[in-house]
């Protein structure tokens, strides 16, 4: 009987540790995407989903050069990092950096 019990011990041990590494993996992946960046482009999409913005909203704000964004024939592209650094800045007049593009 005591060898029942035993393994029943051992089993539950080992259920314990198989369980907390991989929770701790988990964790560890998710605090990497984390603090990996972002290196995206895209279109409009990309820039509702980072800022939370409507698209019109978006769309005048590149009208008046107020959020960091990339125009190649007659599109409109944003990096996903330069909308994060923006958005954590919160600094909005970007007439003078977008000019020079």
């Amino acid at each position: 009987m005591k060898k029942n019990n035993s393994y029943g011990l051992e089993e539950l041990i080992s259920s314990i540790i198989k369980k907390s590494v991989s929770e701790a993996f988990r964790n560890e992946r998710l605090n990497l995407k984390k603090e990996t960046p972002v290196k995206k482009i895209g279109g409009i999409e990309l820039a509702v989903e980072i800022t939370g913005l409507a698209k019109p909203t978006i769309y005048a704000m590149t009208s008046k050069k107020t959020i960091p964004f990339i125009k190649r024939g007659g599109k409109l592209y944003f990096k996903a990092e330069d909308l994060q650094n923006w958005m954590e800045s919160g600094y909005s007049n970007l007439k003078d950096s977008n000019d020079e593009k």
